[in-house]
């Protein structure tokens, strides 16, 4: 027999050999190699016998020179038991996932519908649930939209991405829009009112290349809006795609948030608290999580990831 030959190939073995007693092989099987691979169900009878058990005690006698009295505990009602108490986290994790997932699509949905101008924007539905159907339960904009791109209806005549996916990818994934277009938030305002030849980088950007080449236009126009003040802060926030659980707590938070900034309270302190945007912005994420905060949410990895992603989004607005 050869080493690592398993229970069912010894007795494969015996029946294409016409073997009519198969205890000699199977005896010099386990003694070589070990009951121990074999499968429960095959055994469980012999577990059973009092010569199973004495023959364990005297190895356990002469491994460790411990003498073993009264019977083998029975190990199968514990394995039964974690079973049961396995199955019920399972079932709930697996709700939440498809709840996210569907408020995930959803917000896709909505901002393609608000977008205005779109040519032969019926022509798009069918492409875009195609590629919700492909995506599966992931929900990663950068490769959602990768896979979007693949769709012809997507696309110009050309082969490049239409304004309408130019315009979601912006919204969307705005770190990988302002590498593929060559600028960002930051850089835009400052050079706000310039007009400026922008340069279109090569860049491998969702699996396409394009040349090089330049596109005259100004830069987007932003101004100067202080989060602390600002009336639409909270419906900003509330419309933030990566915002996918715990919304109306998040926005809550956020609306007491504000209105302490706003009546000066944290004016008692301002060594430690800044109202410029970048610094406000910051202490309001930390809020949403900190154990100092009645009203914060579980801190997880999931949701501080999603804090991390809303912390981005803000600051594409309120930035100093």
């Amino acid at each position: 027999m050869l080493k690592g030959e398993d229970f069912d190939a010894v007795v494969q073995f015996c029946e294409d050999n016409s073997y009519s007693d198969y205890r000699y092989a199977l005896a010099l099987w386990g003694a070589t190699i070990g009951y121990v691979k074999m499968s429960k169900p095959i055994i469980s009878g012999l577990t059973k016998r009092t010569a199973f058990a004495n023959i364990y005690k005297a190895i356990i006698t002469l491994l460790y020179n411990v003498n073993l009295e009264g019977e083998l505990p029975n190990i199968e009602e514990p394995v039964q038991i974690a079973q049961k108490e396995e199955s019920q986290p399972i079932y709930v994790s697996a709700k939440e996932e498809l709840d996210r997932l569907r408020i995930w699509q959803e917000s896709i949905r909505s901002f393609f519908e608000q977008l205005k101008k779109v040519p032969k924007k019926k022509d798009l539905y069918a492409p875009l649930e195609s590629a919700f159907a492909e995506n599966g339960n992931q929900m990663d904009y950068v490769k959602f939209f990768a896979l979007l791109n693949g769709y012809k209806e997507w696309r110009t005549s050309k082969g490049e991405p239409i304004k309408a996916w130019k315009s979601m990818v912006e919204h969307f994934c705005p770190e990988e829009y302002s590498k593929r277009f060559g600028y960002s938030p930051e850089f835009i305002h400052q050079n706000k009112r310039q007009p400026k030849k922008m340069f279109e980088k090569s860049f491998d950007f969702f699996g396409f290349k394009q040349g090089e080449k330049f596109i005259n236009e100004e830069y987007p126009e932003t101004s100067s809006v202080s989060i602390i003040t600002d009336e639409n802060a909270a419906n900003y926030l509330k419309v933030c795609p990566k915002l996918v659980v715990f919304r109306t707590e998040i926005v809550d938070i956020f609306i007491e948030f504000q209105k302490k900034y706003q009546s000066g309270y944290y004016f008692k302190n301002q060594h430690k608290y800044n109202r410029n945007n970048n610094d406000v912005v910051d202490h309001f994420c930390k809020w949403c999580l900190s154990q100092k905060n009645p009203n914060a949410i579980p801190y997880t990895q999931h949701n501080k990831g999603m804090i991390d992603e809303i912390k981005k989004y803000l600051l594409i607005k309120y930035h100093d």
